[in-house]
């Protein structure tokens, strides 16, 4: 599990090609290089996380992270990738499990 990768597009295709996921931030909902991360990695590679208690810029500024913004960065893929909210949370959902049964 990658996370909070911060890496060129070549790189990530390598990370998904060899079957890694990569988790997604709160920066998802407001910076651009995040949301191109987001919009590169395939859903079924995805993770979604806040980092709390890291503080966050943009529409966050102010307060620190907490699990319960998981559900913004839920609506940042759904909204990047074209996809429903419950699509989102089901695929990452069924990611995490993976993660955790490989363990």
């Amino acid at each position: 599990m990658f996370h909070w990768l911060k890496a060129p597009a070549a790189v990530v295709r390598e990370i998904v090609h060899a079957g890694f996921h990569i988790s997604v931030t709160p920066e998802g909902c407001y910076r651009d290089r995040d949301r191109e991360l987001i919009h590169q990695v395939p859903l079924t590679s995805l993770l979604l996380e806040t980092d709390a208690p890291w503080s966050y810029g943009g529409p966050f500024a102010g307060r620190p992270s907490e699990p319960a913004m998981v559900v913004h960065v839920a609506k940042a893929v759904a909204e990047v990738k074209g996809l429903s909210l419950s699509q989102v949370a089901q695929v990452t959902t069924h990611n995490l499990s993976q993660l955790i049964d490989d363990e």
